[in-house]
């Protein structure tokens, strides 16, 4: 690389712009840990020599610039020119990005941030998984067309998850009620078909009520005597054996346990860690579980806690960033705490539901779903496994049927499979990329093969679409339709207004006070995937489709 006297890169004195592009590598690359004026840790970043941030990426994802100066500019303290020394990029003593007059950064068109020229060539990307992409690394100079796209973190980059199998797993149903298969009194899973194994006092005993964690007993559901029996836990041990040996595997090669330690009507606060016994149950189990086990001369870790609870902070009022803020902590804490007794060294996922019971609530918003889902983007560990809309619920509509706890844990099951099989995070059907035109919205989602289903879940108000601005709804949609096997293609009756956003299964006001998929806020749109991948209860067929997750998202 080249550096002239005032600083700055001319592209004639590299040879190729891949090499322009390693130079740019080594310049925003941080070794050391810096952070932004919000306290917020800096990914990666552009500076001058006295560390003056021009354009940097946050640890959240964000994309920032302190401040951006089109035109000629005299104080530069490095940039990229031209053979006429005209700046395309620079940054100056300042830190200010610099940006010439003929170039422009822009997002969109696959790429959530670029630098192109006037005529929307692409200079160089930055594409979605952090890679930087140069002209000579696309087809051809391929442009950016001015249109309003937002982009969920679906990409983020993160790193991949592991787990070391050992001779038992455990895997953790914890929260509130729907973990602990509340009026699930009708329990299915009453014998154990594979090796999955509990406590001799049974999946849901506590330590308060006298626990035996010294041995074990065939992983089964029964009564408890309080309303409590078919948690989503057998489902999710037994769903993830089954999945291991339709791939070949014998069923002595997996040992999974299940516990669920959690409690009703009890807020993510009261069962994170410092705050109730909850939390100090759980790793009460952990220690119990381990000790038995090598009592019995087998190795055990944990593998995952699946979470399912947030209905008892709609009672609270809890706000959507409290509620994401706190869920993460709780996982951080566990992700401390389990290897600290067990010595793995991996951590434990957490493996979500999506809410949908804000309406049972009499709450517009469905903040606390949202909530969930912000987690998982910010958070390569934390994942959702489905949302809850499309379930049969209880007569009371807040808890479930013990077939659709059974169906929730198989769920989780096969989020865990996928990751554990790829090493990478599940996804479930959410947005991927949104381009809004005109009066034509374009979702494309993370998953192909979609369908409009108003059989399995009764249709509901533009099948679950709708535009909103300051919380007041916005009749605006004409049709919703699929564009092809992974879009779906929303027409305005009108030109959307100032702050716009689209929701999907948040219901309106107005809707009944329930949950569930014959009268709660629901949405109608699924993949395929039930198709192939299906079981027979005692209801019928049971189709684990993949449901796209509640969601909001400006729309400018």
């Amino acid at each position: 690389m080249t550096n002239t006297d005032n600083g700055t890169l001319k592209y004639s004195d590299l040879n190729t712009v891949p090499q322009l592009m390693t130079e740019l590598n080594k310049l925003i690359n941080f070794d050391n840990d810096f952070y932004d004026d919000q306290g917020r840790k800096i990914a990666w970043g552009v500076t001058d020599d006295n560390n003056n941030l021009g354009a940097w990426v946050a640890d959240d994802g964000t994309i920032n610039a302190s401040n951006i100066v089109t035109g000629d500019y005299g104080d530069i303290a490095w940039a990229v020119t031209d053979d006429e020394n005209k700046t395309a990029l620079g940054i100056d003593g300042n830190g200010n990005l610099i940006v010439g007059n003929a170039v422009k950064i822009k997002t969109g068109g696959g790429f959530p941030v670029a630098v192109t020229d006037e005529n929307d060539g692409v200079i160089f990307a930055i594409d979605k998984k952090g890679n930087i992409i140069s002209i000579d690394s696309l087809e051809l100079r391929k442009t950016i067309s001015d249109l309003t796209i937002n982009f969920d973190r679906t990409y983020k980059t993160s790193s991949p998850i592991y787990f070391n199998k050992t001779d038992i797993m455990h895997l953790f149903s914890y929260g509130q009620s729907l973990s602990r298969g509340t009026m699930c009194v009708n329990p299915i899973n009453t014998t154990q078909p594979y090796q999955n194994l509990t406590f001799r006092t049974g999946v849901l005993d506590r330590d308060y009520e006298n626990a035996d964690y010294t041995s074990f007993i065939p992983l089964i559901a029964w009564d408890n005597g309080k309303g409590e029996a078919e948690s989503p836990i057998c489902g999710f041990a037994n769903g993830f054996v089954e999945l291991q040996l339709s791939k070949g595997d014998a069923s002595e090669m997996w040992q999974m346990f299940g516990s669920a330690p959690g409690e009703g009507g009890r807020s993510v606060s009261y069962l994170s860690k410092g705050n109730s016994s909850r939390y100090a149950d759980l790793l009460k189990q952990v220690s119990g579980a381990m000790a038995t086990a090598n009592k019995l001369s087998k190795t055990y870790s944990v593998w995952a806690v699946a979470w399912t609870q947030a209905e008892q902070d709609y009672e609270g009022n809890t706000s959507r960033i409290a509620f994401k803020q706190r869920l993460i902590q709780l996982h951080d804490d566990l992700k401390t705490d389990i290897p600290k007794i067990t010595g793995q060294k991996f951590t434990p996922p957490l493996i979500c539901y999506q809410n949908a019971s804000h309406r049972y609530y009499k709450k517009l918003r469905n903040d606390l779903g949202l909530a969930l889902l912000d987690a998982s983007l910010e958070r390569n560990d934390i994942m959702i496994a489905c949302p809850m809309y499309q379930f049969e619920y209880y007569w009371d509509s807040l808890h479930l049927i013990a077939e659709t706890s059974q169906q929730l844990g198989k769920y989780y099951a096969r989020a865990l499979d996928y990751v554990m099989t790829t090493g990478e995070k599940w996804l479930p059907l959410q947005v991927k990329n949104i381009i809004v035109q005109g009066r034509i919205i374009d979702i494309e989602f993370t998953k192909n093969n979609l369908v409009f289903d108003t059989n399995l879940v009764t249709q509901t108000h533009n099948l679950g679409f709708d535009i909103w601005q300051n919380d007041i709804l916005q009749d605006l949609i004409s049709s919703v339709t699929l564009a092809d096997k992974s879009r779906v293609r929303i027409v305005l009756s009108a030109d959307l207004p100032s702050g716009a956003y689209l929701t999907y299964a948040r219901g309106r006001d107005g809707d009944p006070y329930k949950s569930g998929k014959f009268e709660g806020a629901r949405g109608n749109l699924r993949d395929s995937n039930g198709d192939t991948d299906n079981y027979t209860d005692r209801q019928g067929v049971k189709y684990m489709h993949n449901w796209c997750v509640a969601f909001e998202i400006k729309l400018n």
